[in-house]
């Protein structure tokens, strides 16, 4: 295989992985490998925002959107705080083998650009990606 095939090839698969999971978006993407690598955080969008680097209104949708997918489960709020915890209860079988297979490809320099240039150029065209996250 050579290496333009190979390019595309990863291409293909985190588009699938991406759309298997309903992840449209960037800070979608960033705000839920936060989650997840942290396995439990008690903070509010603001402190979330801080930490992955987006305005606190879009990770506050996202956290909303990620919840609505089942990808993260949100508790009450107490105090002006969540406790956000990853669960694959929203993830059945294909789409949690999406999820691993992307967390897979972000070991990697080049798997870690190909997700950021395929979430990129979709928001950029405007289309259900940007909208859904």
């Amino acid at each position: 295989m050579s290496v333009m095939e190979s390019e595309q090839s990863l291409q293909l698969q985190i588009r699938e992985c991406l759309t298997g999971m309903g992840i449209f978006s960037p800070v979608d993407w960033d705000v839920l490998v936060f989650v997840y690598r942290h396995r439990a955080s008690l903070a509010n969008a603001e402190q979330i925002a801080r930490m992955v680097g987006y305005p606190a209104t879009m990770v506050r949708d996202s956290l909303k959107n990620l919840a609505s997918l089942k990808l993260l489960r949100r508790s009450r709020a107490s105090h002006g705080v969540n406790l956000y915890q990853f669960t694959s209860s929203g993830l059945d079988s294909p789409c949690y083998d999406y999820f691993r297979e992307l967390l897979a490809s972000v070991d990697n320099r080049a798997g870690r650009l190909e997700i950021i240039r395929e979430l990129r150029k979709e928001a950029k065209k405007g289309s259900k990606w940007l909208k859904a996250g």
